[in-house]
């Protein structure tokens, strides 16, 4: 049976119940839930009679149920209108919601009336290129960063937001920014910003034992980012955009080498000539950043270390991380020279090649 001859009832029935994909207690778990208010002086239509011979794909049942649980049923302002062509004076066929009409036969059963807006097109040729823009290359798509601000503004946050907005509001400067008018924390100075992509890794992947943040190891390494690569900024941009890359890379050598940085190192020699110096070797770290950054100043090109490449998008701060420190445990040796102590490089080299796939591990090392 082609798609045009099939109703929304029918497809429901032999897609969803038959085959037990929206199985009956998820039904009545959410029957006759709705919230919000529908649109008004709209056209109501039988959900179940409709078609869909221009649609351009047909839903998982597990994002509808997805959508559903979601919104604890449907949410008329999200749902809107069921959008329907009417094409050589043939109406009520759906060409862009049949997710929404698959919520509501779940929701309020295949009879129920929905509101709807019905659009004339010449052909369907005219319905398929506008599904396509609508929905492809040419959609405008909602950032990640105004999806955040959005739902902050909104007070409607998931786990993982709220996680973001108390490391941002610990923070006082730095915001998710998307232009001078839309930002979030509100309350905060915006003198700098990060992507929401690189908060939610810093707040995901590095957590306490019990499963929280750890607030305070975050905090320090956006502190000592923003008081070192300051001069990295030119004074007129505001706010100044934190590097995901290199911030997380500072946050996952605090973390790895969080035992080593909290103890002493004592540098020079022992003579008259030369004076004993001790330091915690976190103020080593810092104190080698400092010196370093004077010298390489561009960000990108000199402190990505993009030499030590990665498959992975999300994980290209391993190497960077592998990077900063090979050139720490350097200066070290020479400047420090406390052999007794010495932090060890093949460490955080082993946690750059061990974050890459088995049969690329052995590649590079070869290479190496």
């Amino acid at each position: 049976m082609s798609n045009h001859l099939i109703t929304v009832r029918e497809f429901f029935q032999t897609h969803y119940i038959d085959t037990g994909l929206i199985p009956q207690f998820f039904i009545d778990k959410y029957f006759g839930k709705t919230k919000g208010n529908q649109p008004n002086d709209i056209k109501f239509v039988c959900v179940g009679d409709i078609t869909f011979r221009w649609n351009g794909r047909k839903p998982k049942a597990s994002t509808i149920k997805s959508y559903i649980k979601k919104e604890d049923g449907i949410n008329w302002y999200l749902f809107d209108t069921l959008k329907l062509a009417q094409v050589d004076g043939v109406t009520e066929d759906a060409w862009d919601t049949l997710h929404r009409a698959i919520m509501a036969c779940v929701v309020l059963g295949p009879d129920a009336m929905v509101p709807a807006t019905i659009t004339r097109f010449d052909s369907g040729k005219e319905v398929h290129s506008t599904f396509w823009k609508t929905n492809g290359s040419r959609s405008k798509k909602v950032t990640p960063e105004q999806s955040f601000i959005s739902k902050v503004k909104a007070d409607d946050c998931e786990t993982v937001d709220q996680e973001i907005l108390t490391l941002l509001k610990k923070l006082e400067n730095v915001v998710i920014f998307e232009d001078e008018e839309l930002y979030e924390p509100s309350l905060n100075n915006y003198e700098w910003s990060i992507k929401f992509a690189a908060a939610k890794d810093l707040v995901t992947k590095f957590r306490k034992k019990q499963g929280l943040p750890d607030y305070d190891l975050l905090v320090s390494q956006f502190r000592l980012y923003q008081d070192i690569f300051l001069r990295s900024y030119r004074t007129d941009i505001k706010p100044k955009i934190i590097n995901g890359q290199l911030i997380k890379a500072l946050v996952l050598i605090a973390t790895t080498q969080q035992q080593w940085l909290a103890t002493t190192s004592t540098a020079g020699h022992d003579s008259v000539e030369y004076s004993k110096e001790k330091c915690y070797n976190k103020d080593w770290f810092e104190r080698w950043l400092r010196k370093a950054v004077t010298s390489r100043r561009s960000i990108e090109a000199q402190w990505l270390y993009k030499e030590f490449s990665h498959d992975r998008m999300e994980k290209r701060h391993y190497g960077t991380a592998n990077g900063i420190w090979k050139d720490f445990v350097s200066w070290y040796d020479f400047e420090v020279k406390n052999n007794g102590k010495r932090p060890a490089a093949e460490w955080m080299e082993s946690i750059y090649y061990g974050s890459f796939a088995k049969e690329i591990q052995v590649a590079r090392k070869k290479a190496a």
